[in-house]
């Protein structure tokens, strides 16, 4: 997969299978933890992700995107309250919570990018809460448990009754108010980046850093995490994501 064009540590031309390659070509000290997926493949990888629908809301999917470069997409049912999550190594669930099987990604020293749209199936505003994140704990399946004890979380994230793309930080059960990251929400494709330090949350938007956060920082190691919620409003609420990638630094 080629990423980039230019020069790079005086070579024209750069080709690597994943944005850490691009950016560390020629590392100085072993690679740490990673994991990269480019979500390509006409079925979704159940050895990998674990996949959970809202036990009250039923009709929801996560499916392979049917296009060139669509990743994989989530759609909620039409009914009340409906939601679908991803998680890293979790179980197979209709209702409940797909908890990680690991949590290998440090809280203090950690990086999640991904690539993803919220799609026109539905007007923004009918989303409750739709992103991905790194979420650790004896509960972390679901981005919306982040907050609850034994939990926590580290999220980007896009509210229907929000303006910009935020960030959220929420641990242990307390949630912590969310970082507007100063860019309006919208359906376009999108690069986030999340890096966890030892005193902060940073949180990068196409290449841009737009702040951090240092409130309610979870001690539990993490999983990479995705899910779309929706409100009690007629419709389904659509994210597709192709790319992922979590290293430890």
């Amino acid at each position: 997969m080629t990423y980039a064009t230019g020069t790079i540590n005086d070579r024209e031309t750069a080709t690597a299978d994943s944005i850490y390659d691009l950016l560390n070509p020629t590392p100085s000290e072993p690679m740490k933890a990673r994991f990269v997926d480019g979500f390509c493949g006409d079925t979704q990888d159940g050895f990998v992700w674990g996949t959970a629908t809202s036990s009250t809301a039923t009709g929801g999917t996560i499916t392979m995107s049917d296009e060139i470069d669509g990743g994989i997409k989530f759609l909620t049912g039409t009914a009340n309250y409906g939601q679908v999550w991803m998680t890293f190594q979790g179980e197979q669930l209709n209702g409940g919570q797909s908890q990680p099987k690991q949590q290998p990604f440090s809280p203090t020293g950690s990086v999640l990018i991904s690539v993803l749209k919220y799609t026109t199936d539905s007007a923004l505003s009918v989303f409750s809460s739709a992103g991905g994140g790194l979420g650790g704990g004896t509960e972390a399946g679901r981005g919306d448990q982040g907050g609850n004890a034994g939990n926590g979380i580290v999220a980007h994230q896009m509210k229907g009754n929000a303006t910009y793309f935020n960030l959220t930080t929420n641990n242990a059960g307390a949630y912590g108010s969310n970082l507007d990251s100063g860019v309006v929400k919208d359906h376009n494709w999108h690069c986030h980046k999340i890096e966890c330090k030892t005193a902060s949350a940073e949180y990068t938007l196409d290449g841009v850093l737009v702040g951090s956060r240092t409130d309610n920082l979870t001690p539990y190691h993490l999983a990479p995490l995705y899910g779309v919620f929706k409100y009690t409003v007629a419709g389904n609420c659509g994210m597709q994501l192709r790319y992922c990638e979590a290293y430890n630094t």
